[in-house]
């Protein structure tokens, strides 16, 4: 059975909403007092800091949600925090450190470059939070440095389209670097080759433009959404690229082409891939290995270290790395298990 269904969603949405701002503390009764911190993965993540006494002492307990790098691009690096006597952490990247920011944005600039170039386009299935917004810093960063070949850019995805909108509301939350752009430009994303198509009329006529595109949209994995039908336009032209920019699971159309499957099915039709696929892996909004590590070592005191949100395999990984560089010990949280602290 799921730990939760629709009907359990549902019902949350009939509870009373209380808005908490980063750093501000909430108690819950005179003796357990809750802090979010901003954990830097994408807009309104936060890590939790429970605090409460017991026996006359003062507890901490800390919860890490899915932290982000520090790669400053978009997010900010997560808070840090002094102490805690027990923390959990996740675990999704413990096992490996992401290919370097510079070097991933290197990587991308040069598949623009060529495809561009060469009078082809270039199609990136993006996730419509974080990794979209990513990207287009970078594309509005190459601009600015005369980078970038004269194309037309489309973020071609309804979703991603607002909530690009609700990272330019909550701007203060963003980096320096995103609020300078906001600041000079009066948009934080926005520069003169990129269109935002949100209607279908909109996305349908991209099918128009022959060459010098650079087409984002969903869905990141290609399970659906309008990525679909510019593969049927586009894929099966060698002069194009395909460039993934986010991980494909199993059983995804995405992963079926990441693993070089030559002939596709969008539609109902067989689609032959022609074009050229690239898969750039440094783009992620997950702390790696030496991000956990980090955070974990900037703590002044820190107690119990427990693993949660992450494969068994690369947890085990994660805790041999915990005991040789921080040389603590670790314990990875069974499903349904009872902690004692």
């Amino acid at each position: 059975k799921p730990l939760y269904e629709k009907d359990d969603v549902r019902l949350i949405y009939q509870l009373p909403v209380m808005e908490v701002g980063y750093g501000e503390t909430l108690s819950l009764d005179h003796e357990i007092k809750v802090t979010f911190k901003n954990a830097g993965h994408i807009l309104g993540s936060a890590i939790i800091q429970i605090t409460f006494e017991e026996d006359g002492e003062q507890k901490c307990i800390v919860f890490s949600g899915d932290l982000g790098n520090d790669n400053e691009l978009v997010m900010p690096a997560p808070d840090t925090l002094e102490e805690a006597d027990a923390l959990f952490i996740e675990s999704t990247y413990g096992d490996r450190n992401h290919k370097g920011a510079k070097e991933s944005d290197a990587e991308l600039e040069a598949v623009i470059k060529e495809t561009i170039n060469n009078e082809g386009n270039v199609l990136i299935p993006s996730f419509a939070i974080e990794r979209t917004q990513e990207i287009l810093c970078i594309l509005k960063q190459m601009y600015n440095r005369g980078d970038l070949p004269v194309c037309q850019i489309y973020l071609d995805s309804p979703m991603a389209i607002r909530a690009t909108e609700i990272y330019k509301n909550y701007h203060e939350e963003l980096t320096e670097c995103c609020n300078k752009f906001l600041e000079r430009d009066g948009t934080i994303f926005g520069f003169p080759y990129l269109n935002y198509t949100l209607h279908v009329q909109e996305s349908m006529k991209i099918n128009e433009e022959e060459s010098r595109c650079i087409i984002i949209a969903g869905a990141g994995m290609c399970n659906g959404g309008r990525i679909l039908q510019h593969f049927k336009h586009r894929l099966w032209n060698e002069k194009n690229a395909l460039v993934f920019v986010g991980y494909q699971v199993e059983g995804t159309l995405g992963r079926q082409i990441v693993d070089g499957e030559k002939k596709i099915k969008v539609y109902n039709e067989d689609i032959i891939v022609k074009a050229k696929v690239h898969t750039i892996n440094g783009f992620s909004a997950h702390a790696d290995q030496n991000d956990l590590i980090r955070w974990m070592q900037s703590f002044k005191r820190l107690g119990q270290i427990f693993l949660v949100h992450g494969e068994r395999d690369k947890q085990e990984i994660f805790q041999k790395a915990i005991k040789e560089r921080m040389n603590k010990p670790s314990h990875i949280v069974r499903y349904a298990e009872t902690i004692e602290l």
